[in-house]
C-alpha cells in the first residue's frame, strides 16, 4: 500500500523528498545490516543479507536520482562506476562476499560499457583489478575467479578494437599474479 501511495503521488512529491526516500532507505538498510551483523550478533546472516540489499538499493538510488533530475544516461558506464566504487568498502570492511561478487560483476560491466561508449580500451579496468580487486579476494576463491574471468574477457575484447598491447599488459599481469 505504501509503494502504491508513493507511486501514485510521485510527481506531486517535492524533488528533495523524492531524493531522500531512496537514499534514506539505502542508509537505513545499511545500518540495519551493520546492526544485525556486528552490534547484535544474533542474526549475522540477516545482517549480511541486508548489507547486500543496501548495495542493490544504492544502485537503484543512483538510477532514480538520475531520473528525478533528468541527468542523461547516455554515459551508462558512469552510473555503473558510481554504483561500484561506494559499495567496495562495504565488501572490504564488512567482509561480505556477495557484495564483493556484485562489485566484481559491476566492474566487468563498467569495462565493456566504457569501451563501447568511448570507442577505446578501458585502461583503468586492469589497473583497478590488479591493484584493488585481486588483493581483496586473496581468501575468496570465487571472487578471484570472477575477476580473472573479467580480465580474460577484457583481454579477448581488446584486439577487436586494435588495442593489442592492452591484451599483452593484461596477460603479463595475470602471469605475474599466477607466479
Amino acid at each position: 500500500g505504501v509503494i502504491f501511495f508513493v507511486a501514485s503521488n510521485w510527481q506531486e512529491i517535492p524533488k528533495h523528498i523524492r531524493t531522500g526516500i531512496p537514499l534514506g532507505t539505502t542508509f537505513i538498510t545499511l545500518y540495519l545490516g551493520y546492526f544485525f551483523s556486528y552490534e547484535n550478533n544474533k542474526y549475522p546472516i540477516l545482517g549480511k543479507s541486508l548489507l547486500f540489499l543496501s548495495s542493490l538499493f544504492w544502485g537503484g538510488s543512483i538510477a532514480l536520482i538520475c531520473q528525478i533530475y533528468h541527468i542523461p544516461s547516455s554515459d551508462n558506464w558512469l552510473v555503473v562506476l558510481l554504483w561500484a566504487f561506494p559499495i567496495l568498502p562495504i565488501a572490504y570492511f564488512f567482509d561480505n562476499k556477495y557484495v564483493f561478487m556484485l562489485v566484481s560483476v559491476l566492474f566487468v560491466v563498467w569495462n565493456f560499457l566504457y569501451s563501447s561508449s568511448n570507442e577505446m580500451a578501458n585502461y583503468y579496468y586492469p589497473a583497478i583489478v590488479f591493484a584493488i580487486m585481486l588483493p581483496m579476494a586473496k581468501n575468496f576463491k570465487v571472487g578471484r575467479q570472477l575477476n580473472i574471468i573479467g580480465l580474460l574477457l577484457a583481454s579477448f575484447y581488446c584486439p577487436f578494437f586494435e588495442y593489442e598491447w592492452l591484451s599483452l599488459f593484461i596477460s603479463i599481469g595475470l602471469l605475474s599474479y599466477y607466479l
